[in-house]
Order: structure tokens, then sequence, then C-alpha cells
């Protein structure tokens, strides 16, 4: 919705909204078909490997180099914000 309000504030309308889930699956298919390194971050325990796991029955050629969901409130622990950012540089993702 930020982008529809953004777009609306700079006079430059878009055609239609776009749901975070229909980018990330037309992402994710994007990714297979081109070979694209993907890393799953944020939600709930389980739930980036659980996405990945539907995904790549959708899309066989989903190359899905890590997965992290991290604890509620991470945002603010300086030692867990360095162990995420060194989990995804050391995935070398492209998305």
């Amino acid at each position: 919705m930020s982008v529809v309000i953004a777009s609306r504030l700079l006079g430059v309308p878009i055609p239609e909204r776009v749901t975070g889930g229909d980018l990330m699956e037309r992402m994710c298919a994007e990714a297979a078909h081109y070979g694209f390194r993907v890393f799953f971050l944020g939600g709930m325990p389980g739930a980036a490997e659980m996405a990945g796991f539907n995904l790549r029955r959708r899309y066989p050629g989903l190359n899905i180099c890590g997965t992290c969901c991290p604890p509620v409130g991470f945002e603010n622990d300086p030692a867990e914000l360095l162990w995420i950012e060194k989990v995804v540089e050391e995935a070398r993702p492209d998305l």
C-alpha cells in the first residue's frame, strides 16, 4: 500500500496495486527461471522454511540458499542483527 500512496503523492499513478504475496510468487517464478539464489528472512519460527518448501514445489528450479526467522524484537538487538547479516552474507543470495 505504501507504493500506492507514494505514487499518488508523486503524481505518478500506477495501474494497480500488487500484493506482497503476488509479488513474492512472481519473483520466485522468475528466480527459478533465471537461476537466482533466494533467501527467505522473517516470519514466525519455521515459516520461512515452509514457504520455501511450498514455493519449491511450485517452482522446481527455485534455488533457496537460506532461511532465517529471527525472534521478535531482533531489530533491537545489535548482536542478533550482526548474526543475521553474517548468515545472509554467507548465503550469497541474489534476492
